[in-house]
This record gives structure tokens, C-alpha cells and sequence, in this order.
């Protein structure tokens, strides 16, 4: 799409461009509490009011959407992401694809205009080329989630990337087998320049074997709100600036090579 800024980004075009090769989109939301969703679909049509999606998938957490629901949706055209503002306008609707085929979906509100975002709800950066952060992701108790037993499985790695939203874990593969995606754990790691050491209630959104050694493993995960939701703000307010130092940076050193 020709432009810069949302002003100049043709929204109908993109949106029945996008329907018309059924791309992928992420739907985030909040609930009541401040807990953080996001699930998967795609685009299968649109009219001049609403977008028809598939039924939205999300891996180890489920996520539930309901009529007149907030959400921010993020899409993927080329190398571009876009993300827009919208509502859950139906649940459960029936859409015809064809003579034979008929999908239950997800039909939301068509924006009036969409932006140019980073991807997903933060800009996930690299770190394993500032400083080698090791890190520790241990069990919680199946019967107390808030608590950490010394019997259970602690996994030892490196951070990879970092966001205000989650972070990268490069992990031994050794124990990885025995990570659940979905389960709570707590990750505990230290900055340098930082006087105390992080510890945050975790979910595991992914677990990945590197290929081709097979002795590491890529974990995703995600900031929880524990054991407050002011908690973890004042947790996050350090890493947030340590984020957008490293952005600095690295524009510098963009604008230096050019």
C-alpha cells in the first residue's frame, strides 16, 4: 500500500486485498483483570460494514470473544504489518464459502482506517548481541501456582529476545520435554546496571527445537499479571527503557552505516 501514515493507506483496498488471498491475522485483546490475549484466524470475505473470519485459533490458552469485545487486530501484507481498532460484531456465524462448504466464524466491524504498527502488541528485541543474560525458568506447583517447589524442574538458558510484552528463551534441550505450553512458571533473570534481579510469573506461549543440533530449544513466553497487575508494571518500567535504549542504538547505528 503507497504511504506513510494512516491517512495515505487505501483501507478498503488492503482489507478486500486481504480477503481476497485469505491472509493470516492476529486478534489481541484484554479482560477484565488486564490479562492479555491473542489468538490466529484469517480473512475469508468482507462487505461494506463487516470482515468474516475463520473461528480463531490460540495455542495453550483459551480465548473466548464475545459480541461488542474490543479488540486490535494486526495483519500482515508483504513486509508490512498494519493494525487497526474494531469490535466483535457476531459470534458464531455461518459463512458459505461454496456449494459444499460452510465455516462457523467470527464477523468483526471494517475499520474506517488502519496504521502501520510494529508487530504484535510489542517490538520484540534482540539481546544475545548486547549481553549474554542468563536466565532460569522454574516449575510452579500443579496445586499452588504462586509457589515454586525446590523438587520441581528448573531450566537453564540464555534470553534471546525481550519485549514489554514477553521474551525469547534459549534453553538446554535436555529437560525441555517436559515444558507444557500453557502452564505457568516463573523466569528469573538479572540486567546489568539494574540492582535486583527480575523474577516474573510466566505463560509458555511456544517451545521449538533448533535445528539442526537438536541441543537447544526456543521457548516463548509471556509476562503474566502476578501477583498484581501493579506488580508487574513497576516490574516492566526497567526493561522498558533498557528496550528503547537498545532502539537507539541500533537506529544509530543504522544512521551511522548510511
Amino acid at each position: 500500500m503507497p504511504g506513510t501514515d494512516s491517512s495515505t493507506i487505501d483501507t478498503a483496498a488492503l482489507v478486500e486485498e486481504a480477503c481476497a488471498r485469505n491472509r493470516s491475522i492476529e486478534l489481541h485483546y484484554h479482560n477484565r483483570s488486564g490479562d492479555f490475549f491473542a489468538a490466529r484466524t484469517r480473512l475469508l470475505a468482507c462487505n461494506d460494514t463487516h470482515i468474516f473470519l475463520d473461528a480463531p485459533q490460540s495455542i495453550g490458552k483459551k480465548v473466548e470473544f464475545k459480541a461488542n469485545l474490543q479488540v486490535e487486530a494486526f495483519l500482515a501484507m508483504g513486509s508490512v504489518m498494519y493494525s487497526f481498532k474494531c469490535k466483535v460484531a457476531q459470534t458464531q456465524c455461518h459463512l458459505k464459502l461454496n456449494d459444499y462448504i460452510t465455516v462457523d466464524g467470527l464477523q468483526i466491524t471494517r475499520p474506517g482506517g488502519v496504521n502501520k504498527s510494529q508487530r504484535r502488541h510489542d517490538m520484540r528485541i534482540a539481546v544475545g548481541n548486547i549481553s549474554n543474560i542468563p536466565v532460569l525458568l522454574h516449575e510452579t506447583s500443579l496445586e499452588n501456582q504462586d509457589t515454586a517447589p525446590l523438587e520441581a524442574n528448573v531450566f537453564h538458558g540464555t534470553m534471546e529476545n525481550l519485549s514489554g510484552g514477553g521474551c525469547g528463551l534459549g534453553l538446554d534441550t535436555t529437560l525441555c520435554s517436559k515444558i507444557i505450553i500453557g502452564r505457568p512458571m516463573f523466569l528469573s533473570f538479572e540486567i546489568p546496571g539494574t540492582p535486583e534481579p527480575f523474577i516474573f510469573q510466566v505463560e509458555v506461549r511456544s517451545v521449538h527445537l533448533v535445528e539442526p543440533d537438536k541441543k537447544s530449544t526456543r521457548v516463548g513466553v509471556q509476562f503474566m499479571n502476578w501477583p498484581s497487575r501493579g506488580y508487574l508494571q513497576r516490574n516492566l518500567r526497567p526493561l522498558e527503557k533498557l528496550i528503547a535504549e537498545i532502539q537507539r542504538s541500533n537506529n544509530n547505528k543504522r544512521i551511522g552505516k548510511g
